[in-house]
């Protein structure tokens, strides 16, 4: 008489799937299994993962801004909350900014982060602006004189450094420079500017 695991697998045998094996799926990780005409039980599952490590996307690189220092100490003090330029700034909402005070200062004087930038023709920008822009309409026009266009960047959770960065000590350290208007934050300036914006 046969055992009936030795029925079982002459069964098994003859009467062979010959489809797919089985499959199920579960989030991003399949796994195959088939049925053992030996052993009567399903074996051998094997996984095959397709699952791709997720990267976070990396933060968007730091600006760095000059600006007077009357218009320093108005971002910090959260009275000015919109600067002005003659250039757009392609940089994205969330993009963290390096606040530089130019001479008599010349020094970095805090941190902050940009909003939202806004380029138009300057008498648009002014309409919709003009109360964030912490100046008159007479310096508006001769900032923007000639310009056909005007990024307003809107600016918030200033960040005031108790101890600002002095340009000497900066230079010492990397060679660092303020740019005119504006630049973006290097792998090659100083570490404590990288550090504080991180």
């Amino acid at each position: 008489m046969r055992s009936t695991s030795s029925a079982t697998s002459a069964r098994l045998s003859a009467s062979r799937w010959n489809g797919p094996p089985y499959t199920h799926s579960r989030d991003d990780t399949h796994s195959v299994s088939h049925f053992s005409p030996e052993t009567d039980a399903r074996v051998c599952t094997v996984s095959l993962s397709t699952t791709q490590r997720e990267t976070a996307e990396p933060p968007p690189q730091a600006l760095v801004l000059s600006l007077k220092p009357r218009f320093a100490n108005a971002i910090l003090d959260a009275t000015k909350t919109v600067e002005l330029r003659r250039t757009r700034i392609a940089a994205p909402p969330g993009t963290r900014l390096v606040l530089y005070a130019s001479a008599p200062v010349m020094a970095v004087v805090g941190f902050a982060t940009l909003a939202a930038t806004d380029t138009d023709l300057p008498e648009r920008i002014w309409r919709r602006h003009r109360r964030n822009l912490g100046l008159n309409r007479g310096e508006y026009d001769l900032y923007l004189d000639g310009a056909k266009a005007a990024t307003a960047v809107t600016i918030v959770d200033p960040e005031r450094l108790t101890r600002p960065h002095a340009l000497a000590a900066l230079r010492e350290e990397t060679g660092f420079r303020p740019p005119q208007s504006y630049r973006y934050l290097t792998a090659v300036d100083p570490e404590v500017l990288r550090a504080a914006i991180n």
